[in-house]
């Protein structure tokens, strides 16, 4: 009995062990390929995000800046650039936006601030008098294709 008892615990045999080594082999490749997959998907998520997170802080500045604007140019039409003007109860003020690269940049006086980076294009193109349309998109580094938006802008009034 004793013996019987002994052989039991003794463990894995050698063909328990060559079933359970096929096993994880056949296994493997399958789980590799699902990591694989997951780490992929990630990657183009953040790289999204990035695109959309570009346009929605250039999106933040155009409104601050047109939220105050009682003149933009251009006058008519569309151009690559824009100036928004307006009147701080002491000067005239203004900020021009414009794209050098990939950075969009906004000039006020002497100070120019990049408000977006990876900008592929930004277009203002005037509605009426007091509306601005902006087409922008923003294509990161590694994204399959761009992030685009339009926003349209209000000026205040005279």
């Amino acid at each position: 009995m004793m013996r019987a008892l002994a052989r039991r615990q003794a463990g894995f045999g050698l063909l328990e062990t060559l079933i359970a080594l096929g096993i994880l082999a056949a296994a493997s490749p399958v789980v590799a390929m699902g990591i694989s997959q997951m780490l992929r998907g990630a990657a183009s998520t953040k790289v999204q995000v990035l695109s959309v997170q570009e346009l929605q802080l250039a999106s933040e500045w155009f409104l601050r800046d047109v939220a105050r604007a009682s003149t933009a140019e251009p006058l008519s039409g569309t151009s690559a650039s824009a100036t928004f003007t307006w009147w701080d109860g002491v000067d005239s003020r203004s900020c021009s936006y414009s794209l050098a690269g990939s950075l969009l940049q906004r000039t006020c006086g002497a100070n120019t601030v990049t408000v977006g980076r990876d900008i592929s294009t930004v277009l203002f193109t005037r509605v009426s008098d007091r509306v601005m349309r902006v087409d922008i998109s923003a294509l990161p580094t590694g994204a399959s294709a761009p992030k685009a938006g339009t926003i349209t802008l209000y000026m205040r009034g005279g």
